[in-house]
């Protein structure tokens, strides 16, 4: 198969629109596999995953499960191994569990303090 990350920025669109669901129903037909960028919970996911204009991307990204789910997409969930998570693992994998999202990769972040 092929593999896909796509990743669409996170501005005006409504979750769920159509042309989203127009690129799930693509990956669908010709058996993509799609990464999708989940850091863990939403507090968790949402320290770093900001939208324009303010605010977590948590709600966005499960909304965009949701449509490649209903377009029969396989995806990973790609979770950035950060300062935000990192000392959370249980947490992290427990919420990946109970959401049913078995496929996993994790993506170490090189974190740079001040200075």
């Amino acid at each position: 198969g092929i593999r896909v990350q796509y990743h669409h920025p996170v501005t005006h669109h409504p979750g769920g629109n159509g042309e989203h669901a127009a690129l799930a129903e693509l990956f669908g037909e010709y058996k993509f596999l799609v990464g999708v960028s989940l850091d863990g919970p939403e507090a968790v996911h949402d320290l770093y995953r900001r939208r324009p204009g303010g605010g977590g991307s948590h709600s966005r990204v499960l909304e965009g499960i949701e449509t490649l789910k209903r377009h029969d997409v396989d995806f990973n969930v790609l979770t950035l191994v950060s300062a935000a998570n990192v000392e959370r693992p249980v947490e992290v994998f427990e919420y990946f569990l109970e959401n049913r999202f078995f496929y996993q990769q994790y993506i170490p972040c090189v974190e740079v303090g001040p200075g």
